[in-house]
C-alpha cells in the first residue's frame, strides 16, 4: 500500500529556519538512525552545527525521506523544488558511500563526485558530490 497526503514545501528565512529547528533535528534523527548512518545523538548535535553561506555554493546538508515515501520520487519533487530559484553557481553534499540509492539519484539529477570529506569531527568518509548550475 502507498501512503497517501500531500507535501507542502516552505521557504523559510533564517529567523524561521531557526524556530523550527527542533522539527528539524527529530525528523533528521528519525531517518538517519537507519543504516547505513546508524547516527546517535552526538551525530545530530553535530550535524546542526554545521553551517553554508549560500553564496556561490549552496550547500545541501539533507535531504531525507521517510521509508513509507521512498521510490516515489518524493526526493526529486523535494530537490528541484529547493533548487528552484537559487542564486548559487552549484550545489554541495555529502552523501554516505555505502547509500547507493541516494549516490544513484544523485548521479541521475545531474551530480558528480568530486572527492571524499569528513563532514564533521568522527565520521567515516562522505562522497562529495556537486551539481552546476551553470549548465
Amino acid at each position: 500500500m502507498t501512503p497517501q497526503g500531500t507535501i507542502t514545501v516552505e521557504r523559510m528565512d533564517g529567523s524561521a529556519a531557526a524556530q523550527a529547528v527542533d522539527a528539524f533535528r527529530l525528523v533528521y534523527a528519525d531517518v538517519f538512525a537507519e543504516p547505513p548512518y546508524n547516527e546517535a545523538a552526538d551525530d545530530v548535535t553535530a550535524a546542526f552545527r554545521q553551517r553554508e553561506d549560500g553564496n556561490r555554493a549552496f550547500g545541501l546538508m539533507e535531504l531525507a525521506v521517510r521509508r513509507p515515501w521512498r521510490g516515489q520520487g518524493v526526493a526529486r519533487r523535494l530537490h528541484e523544488t529547493l533548487l528552484d530559484g537559487i542564486e548559487a553557481e552549484r550545489v554541495l553534499l555529502n552523501v554516505h558511500p555505502d547509500s547507493k540509492a541516494a549516490s544513484a539519484a544523485y548521479q541521475a539529477w545531474g551530480y558528480r563526485r568530486i572527492g571524499e570529506a569528513r563532514p564533521w569531527e568522527g565520521p567515516a568518509l562522505y562522497d562529495v558530490m556537486l551539481l552546476d548550475l551553470r549548465t
